[in-house]
């Protein structure tokens, strides 16, 4: 048997950052995965999946208890391994000394899953987890350690515009993608061909430092299944969203990169009437609404609008389904991934939101402006509202021709079990690890 051991800060107790949503991807897809493995005359696959305990309290992130309730009902379904990974309480886990503890704890946890399995793959998401290769290198035997390929999944960097500067994570960052590079059983996975991009000329990866991964959707999952027209209607009125009226929603968490000032002053510059919705999540959410970082703005700006500074999801799956949610408007700068465009073209069914976002990032690896959603230059307020201003003009034929082709995109090129099982098949072929290395020196 071989096992799959991934690691994050998100997904499983909190539900903050797009890596988050991809970690409760994985638990959505593992059954599928697994059957899909075994159809094609693989080993046997066990996925076991590590985040901090959230029992201990850290003060970057809080217990999400519906989100804990549901992605441990998640596991057992699946049956998905969850781990819990001592540190610091009291503390913050993106800081230098907890990503040396929170390293210290995977270490001991894949050398008894090196006991365990034939062979383990383990993928840790962003710098909390870069020091778990050196760890291993420094504590475990040779035996256990062979058994082991290593992997970092990239989802931010220490130089992504408007990142907190942390104290080490440059150098740690920079490290591990030198250890990628001449390493034969180090690897960083892909995640959009924008953010490989950027890894590749911020800090050198070669070709032979990546895995071939990818973010994706699990869009076969009842977390992107639409809901029945009378569940999304009553929804929306849960919430107060008015009818009758244009909607323009804008979802995700709250951050600088996202721009939500740039995305409120562009919707206040549209000449129409319509309601905006800004759902900006924090770790920390304000006690509030007139706390809320952008309530000030919001009203100063716009007549009709409707804030929530918690995380949700059900809203947003809900207006997708509305005939008045006309666009989803994204804006952020830089964006490594952007999940957003393929969860909305999953959510909508009769209805047909169009994305709105910049010709940057992540975002412009999958939207064409007027194809798959409109564009705007990334730079320009007018250049937004102009984009947003053209989905409110389009006619509802043209905006479910739009959302046609966005749905067909997803499933051909952002399927997360289809990706997860190629990466799976070619580390068990060799490809990946020692002995693709050696063929490819002794070549040389």
């Amino acid at each position: 048997m071989r096992a799959l051991l991934y690691a994050n800060t998100d997904g499983i107790a909190n539900l903050y950052h797009g890596s988050g949503v991809q970690t409760r991807v994985l638990l959505d897809i593992w059954r599928e995965t697994a059957r899909k493995l075994s159809s094609a005359g693989c080993d046997d696959w066990r996925l076991h999946v590590a985040v901090h305990d959230w029992e201990t309290p850290s003060t970057d992130y809080r217990v999400d208890s519906a989100v804990l309730h549901d992605s441990l009902a998640k596991a057992r379904e699946g049956d998905v391994r969850i781990h819990r990974l001592e540190h610091t309480p009291h503390t913050k886990l993106w800081s230098y000394p907890r990503w040396a503890e929170l390293s210290s704890s995977v270490t001991a946890l894949l050398s008894r899953l090196a006991e365990e399995y034939e062979q383990v793959l383990f993928v840790g998401v962003d710098v909390p987890y870069s020091l778990v290769r050196e760890h291993c290198e420094n504590s475990l035997p040779p035996h256990k350690l062979e058994k082991i390929t290593f992997a970092l999944s990239f989802h931010t960097s220490a130089l992504v515009a408007g990142q907190t500067w942390l104290p080490g994570r440059e150098a740690l960052e920079r490290d591990y993608v030198r250890r990628a590079n001449e390493d034969a059983s180090t690897f960083i996975t892909t995640l959009t061909p924008f953010f490989d991009r950027k890894i590749e000329l911020d800090y050198g990866a070669r070709d032979e430092a990546w895995m071939r991964l990818g973010h994706g959707i699990a869009p076969r999952s009842a977390n992107l299944t639409p809901y029945p027209r009378e569940k999304a209607v009553e929804i929306a009125g849960s919430f107060g969203i008015p009818r009758g009226v244009p909607i323009v929603v804008h979802f995700g968490r709250d951050h600088p990169m996202k721009r939500i000032p740039f995305a409120i002053e562009a919707v206040a510059r549209v000449g129409r009437p319509l309601h905006f919705v800004l759902i900006a999540s924090t770790p920390a959410n304000a006690e509030g609404i007139a706390d809320a970082p952008h309530a000030d703005q919001l009203k100063q700006e716009l007549d009709s609008y409707t804030y929530l500074t918690h995380f949700e999801r059900e809203l947003p799956k809900a207006l997708a389904q509305l005939p008045e949610t006309v666009a989803f408007l994204l804006s952020a700068a830089g964006e490594p991934m952007g999940q957003i465009p393929q969860e909305v073209a999953c959510w909508t069914d009769s209805a047909a939101p169009v994305v709105v976002a910049p010709e940057d990032g992540g975002y412009g690896d999958q939207i064409s402006d007027a194809e798959t959603g409109f564009t705007f230059d990334v730079h320009s307020v007018a250049s937004c509202t102009r984009a947003i201003e053209r989905a409110m003009k389009a006619t509802l034929n043209e905006r479910k021709a739009i959302s046609v082709k966005m749905k067909n995109l997803v499933h051909e090129n952002f399927d997360a079990s289809t990706k997860l099982c190629r990466l799976l098949m070619s580390v068990e072929s060799g490809e990946h690890g020692m002995p693709r290395r050696q063929a490819g020196a002794e070549a040389k």
